[in-house]
């Protein structure tokens, strides 16, 4: 489960999560349509609140107890060491969680987000900072696994908003899409996991 989180620490993060969503979302949503939208490791729903303003039905899944940006029958509290079926979802969100995790649950993790179509996935890389940070991987490592299930990976949306700060740094380091193949060539995404440290976090490795 993830530990060490404090209200203060959901509060920060809130308001950065809805920073980025607010200008990463619309274009996502854009392409890959307003289906239901799930979010594993939501903390207190900023990134499924946009999703709703933009007509998505949605559902985070998540340890986190305390006032939510969503509805309480859109939550479920969960140990997202076992994973969250996104099954019947078209979008599943899973953002800066997967280091605070063992590595594990990165299996079942993975599994559960592959049950929705599309996957809009970031993970606290080697060296990144933060709170309980147990498994920072390369997104290299995340590809693999998300193979495993047929999921192949692009780095496009790290590059579309690489020199935009309105969203967090971290964010647009780490930021990856995965999808089936064909429906990544749908999409007219680009195939390709790239490993990098953003200029702007590189004095903090």
């Amino acid at each position: 489960m993830r530990t060490g989180y404090t209200p203060a620490f959901y509060q920060g993060e809130e308001t950065v999560a809805l920073a980025a969503a607010r200008v990463v979302l619309p274009g996502v949503l854009a392409l890959v349509g307003h289906g239901p939208v799930a979010d594993v490791g939501c903390g207190t729903g900023a990134w499924l609140s946009v999703a709703k303003e933009h007509g998505c039905s949605v559902h985070g899944f998540d340890t986190y107890q305390g006032p939510l940006l969503i509805d309480p029958d859109e939550y479920t509290g969960c140990d997202l060491t076992r994973g969250a079926s996104c099954n019947g979802y078209a979008l599943a969100l899973c953002l800066e969680v997967g280091e605070h995790l063992p590595e594990a649950s990165a299996t079942a993790l993975v599994a559960g987000l592959c049950e929705a179509r599309y996957v809009l996935f970031s993970a606290a890389i080697p060296g990144q900072p933060g709170v309980h940070h147990v498994n920072c991987q390369w997104g290299t490592w995340w590809a693999e696994r998300f193979a495993e299930h047929g999921y192949v990976g692009s780095s496009d949306y790290k590059w579309a908003y690489w020199y935009d700060q309105r969203v967090a740094d971290f964010y647009r380091q780490n930021l990856l899409f995965f999808a089936r193949p064909n429906d990544r060539l749908a999409l007219g995404l680009r195939p390709g996991v790239i490993d990098v440290i953003h200029p702007e976090r590189a004095a903090q490795h």
